[in-house]
């Protein structure tokens, strides 16, 4: 999988994976995040619910998970 433009993200409520941009040029990946349909914003688990402090550039669907056994 590539990063694609957060332009192209699903904003279905489907999770997907994010990628975030510093303004010092460091980068980061939030995990299982999604686009929120009532509030018009991007959340994950670890947002507080008040602020969204990620500001994604890209995005990529979660990888799959692994086999059983």
């Amino acid at each position: 999988m590539k990063w694609r433009p957060i332009s192209e993200a699903p904003k279905d409520g489907s999770n997907i994976d994010v990628w975030c941009w510093e303004d010092d040029g460091t980068g980061y990946r939030v995990a299982d995040a999604w686009w929120s349909i009532p509030d018009h914003r991007w959340r994950c688990y670890e947002d507080d619910g008040l602020q969204w402090k990620h500001h994604p550039t890209h995005f990529m669907p979660p990888p799959e998970p692994p086999e059983v056994g």
